[in-house]
């Protein structure tokens, strides 16, 4: 008798830096969900002799690191959002590392049981992987609130904050590979009801 292979959803959570991606997150891991996280993949890889270490440091050399060794992350960020090309070079030496872990990852909840899992991607839509998801979940804000944010919480200057924001692909760009949009304006409330409204969107039969 052939074995029964299960079926597994795989959810693509995107968004923009200062929309509210992680915090989305954090949500739907209170509610039982698992959440692959590209961010937690990428710390774990950072640190000196590890894979993305070793890509950054052989990619930008050692004028970015740290009196102890370590990669200056404030150094490698005044590179990298104020000259393009040396964004795209950061991407292309660390995305296939993050990707081959997301891949191991997602084989490893599969077998776990696990068949509904979420990925927090920030560059999903950059990178051009949307299609290896079943569905792209786009975490929205408008420009004002995410530039009121980002100053907020990063302690950023107007400037700093504008840099920011405009290296990536705006948010609004976005929505058009998005299969369901949260729009996260408004409360942490009207978030929690968004992602609840999401869950039972997901549980809906194709």
């Amino acid at each position: 008798m052939a074995l029964e292979v299960m079926t597994v959803r795989k959810i693509a959570l995107t968004g923009g830096i200062a929309s509210g991606k992680s915090t989305v997150t954090v949500k739907l891991r209170a509610r039982g969900y698992v959440v692959i996280d590209a961010d937690d993949i990428v710390r774990q890889l950072y640190g000196k002799g590890k894979p993305i270490y070793n890509a950054i440091v052989g990619t930008f050399g050692n004028e970015i690191l740290d009196p102890s060794g370590e990669i200056d992350r404030k150094k490698l960020g005044a590179l990298v959002f104020s000259d393009s090309k040396a964004r795209e070079l950061l991407n292309s030496v660390t995305h296939p590392i993050v990707e081959a872990e997301i891949s191991k990852d997602l084989q490893e909840k599969r077998l776990q049981g696990e068949n509904m899992i979420f990925v927090d991607s920030p560059l999903l839509v950059e990178t051009g992987n949307c299609e290896r998801y079943d569905t792209v979940v786009l975490v929205y804000v408008d420009p004002q609130t995410q530039l009121q944010r980002l100053q907020s919480r990063n302690q950023l200057s107007h400037d700093e904050a504008v840099l920011r924001i405009k290296s990536q692909m705006s948010l609004e760009e976005k929505k058009a590979y998005a299969d369901y949009i949260i729009d996260n304006n408004g409360t942490l409330e009207m978030l929690d009801q968004q992602v609840d409204q999401l869950l039972m969107w997901l549980r809906q039969p194709d």
